[in-house]
Formats: structure tokens, sequence, C-alpha cells
């Protein structure tokens, strides 16, 4: 980043209007990280092998241009703003078919690179010099799209891998270069694996917060996705939009970021007395322009650690997303095995629906992923997805149609709206589990304690009864099962549906928020409200907060995270519930051996 730039970035302040009020708190963080974007974008293989490299790198990408209580990209109105943004007509594509970027730049021309990540980082194809054009850009493009027109295509090779792509949209202008990515999966023409990876896209998208609105997000909303109702809110502004486009960018972090960046949690593992809480992931996206949401969710938080480990360790995959099996629920037929990783909290009932049935008929589904709630619908040919979780019973107007009640865009669970329990497909719900080491959440020195030693789970790992392991990767958000102690051993509870043959191998203590603690402590409390705490009540029990039980809301504060498996049908799961198991990948000996455990029984 220039000088001048900077220069004008912290003289704005001196004008008065929001946007440069917005503009001087982004130049001010700017200042330290230009040095390090210059410094790593001074040869392509540095620039493109970060993975590879020891040192922290941050891509010179695009800054955050708005700045009221929440932080988000949009393009700027500046004409001269040395910009580009980009998009993918479609999240998956087989072989053979036309990949078309829609692409908005000031500049007259701009280039792209497009990368296979996974064991390798691949170079795959290039374009340089592609004329560039401005286009407008709708306010609410979070909801409908961004409607830029295409400026590029590339049809894919006929015998291209099947995989994750990282595109990277690219402008220089002097001696500045600014990139921005994009990515999608490329699914076989034809079953080649026995392991089908299905990539949690439709949580991506839940979480993408480019222009500003997300499931956990509305511009100039104050509170987002933590401001949970406890009441009528048929007249209640929501924070959040329940609709959100695919047709935009990926927010800043979401397909690619750089080593160093935090995660969802803090790194300590014992935490000293007078500890206080941070949010690391909202510091690191502030101080070097990445989006606060991109610890939380995308191929670059969660699922590139488990490509990686897989195809290093030499187990083939066929890449698939949750789109693609909205479209095709019997996609997962054939395959032995299907794996789901990090945080997969959203699923469309069709997609869920062809899991099932899969797993009924044999299939075996190791899903090392946690945080599993939300039912969505997809529209306009699955360029629209809908959700108003909370806000559903009023809001929704599926929920008024005894029709399409079932469908209402909400947790699954929900007793109001026909209880398809989560536990009976995935073996744990998000409503008997939740938080874990983020935060004020319990415990904040988290790990597994084992009860079943000889369970097929903990094969070769040398735990026994009493163990902790991998207190570093349980943490965030985490699924598990009601259940109580029998004889030193937990058993799993008949309640909301909760299959009997579920055994759990190692659990851990969780909450549904975070517990109070004095102000020197905990300055800031994300999920502390009451709301927050107890809004399962109104899944559980059918009642708002307010018409709860003190028995009622005690029940719903507490929970657990496993490692369990259950038989189903001619099939079988096997869960480790936690969204950062795939952070031990590699790192771990315990996560490494459960994981190699799993996928060698369900391949063979």
């Amino acid at each position: 980043m220039s000088t001048d730039k900077n220069k004008k970035d912290l003289e704005a302040n001196d004008e008065p209007s929001d946007q440069k009020r917005r503009d001087f708190m982004k130049g001010a963080a700017t200042v330290a990280a230009a040095a390090a974007a210059t410094a790593g974008a001074a040869g392509p293989a540095k620039a493109y092998n970060f993975r590879e490299d020891s040192k922290r790198y941050v891509p010179p990408g695009q800054w955050w241009s708005h700045f009221d209580w929440e932080w988000y990209e949009f393009p700027s109105e500046d004409p001269e703003a040395v910009e580009v943004w980009g998009y993918t007509d479609q999240i998956s594509y087989k072989p053979g078919d036309t990949v078309s970027f829609h692409v908005t730049t000031g500049a007259s021309t701009f280039n792209i690179k497009i990368f296979r990540d996974g064991g390798t980082y691949e170079e795959i194809y290039s374009e340089d010099g592609i004329t560039g054009q401005r286009s407008p850009t709708p306010e609410n493009a979070y909801e409908a799209g961004c409607g830029w027109p295409s400026l590029h295509t590339w049809t894919l090779p006929q015998d291209l891998r099947s995989g994750f792509y990282v595109v990277i949209f690219s402008i220089q202008r002097g001696e500045q270069v600014i990139e921005q990515e994009a990515g999608f999966c490329v699914r076989p023409s034809e079953q080649k694996a026995s392991i089908v990876y299905i990539l949690a896209t439709s949580t991506w998208c839940a979480y993408n917060d480019w222009a500003g609105g997300s499931y956990y997000a509305m511009p100039g909303a104050i509170g987002g996705g933590s401001d949970f109702p406890t009441g009528d809110t048929s007249n209640v502004p929501m924070p959040i939009s329940p609709r959100v486009h695919l047709h935009r960018p990926w927010a800043r972090g979401f397909i690619r970021l750089p080593l160093g960046a935090d995660r969802a949690i803090e790194p300590s593992l014992h935490r000293p007395k007078g500890h206080m809480n941070r949010y690391r992931y909202y510091e690191f996206g502030l101080t070097n322009g990445y989006s606060k949401f991109s610890a939380m969710a995308g191929w670059a938080a969660y699922e590139r650690y488990f490509a990686i480990w897989a195809e290093r360790h030499g187990y083939e995959l066929d890449y698939v997303t949750q789109h693609d099996l909205h479209a095709d629920p019997t996609l997962l037929n054939g395959y032995k095995c299907a794996v789901l990783i990090g945080h997969d909290e959203y699923w469309s009932w069709e997609s869920r629906e062809g899991l099932d049935n899969w797993i009924e008929g044999g299939g075996r589904l190791a899903r090392f992923a946690g945080n599993m709630l939300f039912n969505i619908r997809y529209e306009d040919s699955g360029l629209t997805q809908v959700c108003y979780k909370s806000y559903a019973p009023d809001r929704d107007p599926y929920a008024k149609d005894p029709e399409k009640k079932r469908r209402t865009a909400t947790i699954f669970d929900d007793i109001r709206f026909g209880n398809w329990p989560l536990t009976q497909t995935f073996a744990s719900s998000s409503v008997f589990g939740h938080l874990s080491g983020i935060g004020g959440a319990s415990p904040r020195t988290p790990g597994f304690t084992v009860y079943r030693p000889d369970h097929w789970l903990l094969e070769d790992t040398d735990l026994y009864y009493g163990d902790a392991f991998a207190a570093a990767y349980v943490r965030f958000e985490c699924d598990g099962v009601p259940y109580t102690f029998k004889n030193g051993y937990p058993v799993v509870t008949d309640e909301m549906g909760t299959p009997q043959t579920i055994e759990i191998a190692a659990l851990f203590p969780t909450t549904n928020g975070e517990d109070y603690r004095p102000p020197e402590h905990s300055p800031v409390q994300l999920g502390a409200n009451d709301g927050y705490k107890y809004d399962f009540v109104n899944t559980r029990y059918g009642v708002t907060v307010d018409e709860a039980t003190q028995e009622q809301k005690d029940s719903v504060e507490r929970g657990c995270g496993i490692l369990a498996s259950m038989p189903k049908g001619q099939g079988e799961v096997a869960t480790a519930a936690v969204c950062d198991w795939a952070y031990g990948l590699g790192k771990d000996p315990y996560v490494d051996q459960i994981t190699h455990n799993v996928l060698k029984r369900f391949t063979t």
C-alpha cells in the first residue's frame, strides 16, 4: 500500500461523514499490516505457497470498507479505488462444465490464477490481462446477489481431479498488488473413491458477511446473531438476514487464511487465576482486514485441514458439497464412507434426508464436526438460502401453514415443528452440546475424558479410563446427547427421540452460553444474555424463556461434547462432535489415530 494512500486514510478522520470515519479506522489498522502484505507479495512462490512458509504471510487483499457496529466488505464508490471483486456462478462443477467468473473492478485489466488446494497446492490455470469493468452493486447484495456480468469463462478439463479449487483475482497499479479470492468444488463425473468428502457449503453461506448481511449480521444492526429473542418477534426488526445469496464474493478469509490466523478459541490450555477472556479471532479480523466470521466457517478455517491430512496419508477422496447433495439426494449411493469436517451447522431437509437414507442402506458416516442445528431451504435454483433461526415461529410463513410446518426454517429438533431429532442421523445434536473453551464458556481448559477405552474408536491409542486428550482441539461449538452415569459409564437417556444405541467412548462438559464472570475477567460476553443461554427451552419444551420453569432453564444450560458411535439400519455413524477436531490432524497423535480407526473401519 502506498504512503499516499496511508496518509489519505489517516487524514480522513477530519471529515464528518460516516464513511470517512470508517476509512480512518481501516487506515489506522492497515499501517502495520501493509509492510507484511508488501513483503509477502514479493515473489509468486511465497505468495502462493503460504501454507509451506514458516512465517506468517498476509495476502495483499482488500480491506473491509464499512465500519459501524460491525465491519464488512463492499465495493468502494471511489472510481479511483484499487480493487477487484469476483465470484463464480456456481459453488460446484464437474469436469467439462464451464465456470463463469463475475467480476467488478475499476482497473482496465485483471488476472486470474486457479489452484487446487489439498495435499499439494497446484496451479491449474492462469489468464492475465482480462478486460475489467466496474459494475454497480445493490446495497442488499447479501440477499439479492450482486448481479455483475461474467467477464471471463473457463471450461474445466475432462480429466480434472475432484477437489477444492482456489481462485485468485488480482490487479496491479504501480507497485501495489491487490488480490481477492473465490473458490469452487469439482465433483467427479463418476465415482472414483470409496470416501466422499461433503463440504459444509450451507454453513459457509450462512456465515459469509460480504455486503454486511448473514445469518449473524445485518448492516447497521447491533448484536447480530447473539441477540436471541425471548418472546414474540413478529414486530421486532431482525438483526440478521434470513436470506443469503450465493452470487456474491466470499468474505476475506473464507477461502484462504494466513499462517497464524486465530481460531475461534484462545490457544492457552491453562488459564491462570484472574485470566481475562479474549476473542482473538475478532482482534485478528479487525487488525488484519479479515471477516469477523472467517474463523467460524469456510474452506480455509476447517475443510482444508482434513483435505491436506487425508491426501498426504494416501486417502483418495471424491469431493462434493451440501448443495450437490440437496440437488441429488441419491448422490452418496455407491460410496462406503462419507466424511464431514468442522462446522456443519446448516442442512437442507433434502440433503439430510439423502444422507439419512444412505446410512440406513449401509453407508458409514464419519463426522468430525460440531454444532449441527438448523434446517434451511433453498430457492432460486439453489442460489438463495433461507433460515429464520429463532425468529421462525413469528417470521417464517411456513410456521403458520399446517402443510409446510415441518419444513419451517429453524432448529430441526424443535418440538413445535415436527421434531426430527438430529441425534437420529448424526448420533449427536447441538441442542445437547454447544459451547466449549470460547470466552466464558465451560470448560475453559477442555479435553475429552475417556470412559470406554476398549471401544473400537480408541483402538491403538494407549488411552485408559479417566485419561484426558485433545485439549487443544476440543473447542468452540460441540454436539452431545442427554446422558446419565451408570457404574461409572455415561449412558444415553431417552429424551427427544435420542437413540439408545449410541455408545459414548469419551465426553466433556459444555455450556449453552458463557457463564457470568466478573467484569475484570470478561469485559465483553458474547453469549451471556439469557436469550442465548436459554434458547433451547423453546426447542425442547415449546415455551418461551419467560414461560419456562427454573427446572426447564437449568436443563438447557449445560451439555456435553462426545466421541461416540451408533449403528443405524444397515449402516453406522461415528462422531467426534466438535468443530475444531481437524486442527489436531497431524499435530495430536490421539486425534490422528482415532481418525485412522474410523476411516479404516468404514472403508473395509
